[in-house]
């Protein structure tokens, strides 16, 4: 498989997990989720990274402004959300989720991150076998897919590293696996 952005290491893991591993782990934040010398040089200077919702249904992390704030104004945010405690803070604001993106920590950005993994490992731990729990993944990517399409027609646009091109590397990556077994 190719290289992934930061935010799509963490979701890769219900692949792992649909052909039997039992733990993975992530980052403690967004900012946190790759090794770098860099971290332990003097800082030099730049901004903060800008700020991500982690969405279940879309398998990745849409910038808050603009990418959430434009799917607010095609009116489809209840289909991104991942029902986590913290969805409130973004999606119960009269002018949209960018009106709540100062009170979108690290902190809660980590936790909605973790929930949103959660939501996606428990599809899959719901299936007993290794050939349902792939037949699950597939769900899951069809679904988030189907889901980028629809946004799409509504005129919202990503940005390459939170668009849906990772999900068909990884149903590609899906269907060699099949291969190999001979399923």
């Amino acid at each position: 498989m190719s290289h992934y952005h930061w935010h799509r290491g963490d979701w890769q893991s219900f692949l792992a997990e649909a052909v039997g591993v039992v733990h993975t782990a992530c980052g403690w934040y967004q900012n946190l989720r790759q090794f770098s010398l860099a971290r332990f040089l003097p800082p030099r200077g730049g901004r903060r990274p800008r700020k991500r919702y982690s969405s279940a249904p879309l398998l990745s992390c849409p910038l808050i402004t603009p990418e959430l704030q434009d799917i607010y104004l095609a009116d489809l945010l209840l289909h991104i959300l991942s029902g986590s405690p913290y969805d409130d803070i973004l999606a119960n604001r009269p002018n949209g989720p960018s009106s709540g993106e100062a009170s979108w920590s690290e902190e809660l950005s980590s936790l909605a991150h973790w929930f949103s993994l959660s939501v996606v490992s428990q599809r899959i731990e719901e299936h007993r076998n290794m050939a349902a729990r792939i037949r699950e993944a597939e769900r899951i990517m069809q679904d988030a897919q189907t889901l980028y399409r629809l946004l799409e027609n509504q005129g919202v646009s990503f940005d390459p590293q939170t668009g849906p091109d990772h999900i068909t590397e990884w149903r590609v990556a899906i269907r060699e696996f099949r291969s190999i077994l001979g399923t």
